[in-house]
């Protein structure tokens, strides 16, 4: 039972690679490791589609590089993702696929915001999310996607404040910086 969710931690874990059509991976072109992580699935393995095999396949390499700590953490993802509602999924998936969709340079930023965010001291992060959840609205209607972009929008504001905040701060920083160079070069 423990192995078949390997498999299908496996299998989550690649579902957002989008495979193209390609040949498909016979059973014997699995290293002997690959084989034994995807033991569950060798009666059915010829019958799988070529992409769900090649998917497997990357999967089983890529949890076979993960340290213990890495293989534990991809398991509570796993297991935090089962526990969601089906409408959680859906939701998920649809701002997935949002992302998807905006080009690249606005994904960077995204990708960047998100990391200033997470490197934030855990005080900072919890008064951003108060200042978020003071704005946000709750559903009142059945107008949903309405109140999900005003929502959307409400974070938008929250972080690009908090972001310009700490910019200003880093700028006192280097005026003073610069000040304290020119007194140097003073003496």
């Amino acid at each position: 039972m423990n192995h078949f969710k390997e498999v299908l931690l496996i299998s989550l874990l690649l579902l957002p690679l989008a495979g193209l059509a390609q040949e498909a991976v016979s059973w014997k072109d699995l290293t002997p490791d690959q084989q034994q992580l995807l033991q569950s699935m060798k009666g059915q393995w010829q019958t799988l589609p070529a992409e769900r095999q090649i998917r497997l396949q990357r999967g089983s390499a890529r949890w076979q590089a993960m340290t213990v700590d890495q293989r534990q953490q991809a398991r509570q993802k796993h297991l935090a993702w089962q526990t969601k509602t089906a409408a959680e999924k859906q939701n998920i998936r649809q701002r997935f696929k949002e992302f998807n969709q905006l080009p690249a340079r606005q994904q960077e930023r995204i990708r960047d915001r998100r990391q200033w965010f997470n490197e934030l001291p855990a005080e900072q992060r919890q008064q951003l999310r108060r200042r978020f959840d003071e704005r946000s609205l709750k559903p009142l209607d059945a107008n949903l996607e309405v109140n999900r972009e005003i929502n959307r929008e409400n974070l938008r504001e929250a972080v690009w404040e908090a972001g310009q905040e700490v910019d200003r701060d880093r700028l006192q920083e280097s005026d003073m910086e610069r000040e304290l160079m020119r007194e140097r070069r003073r003496e």
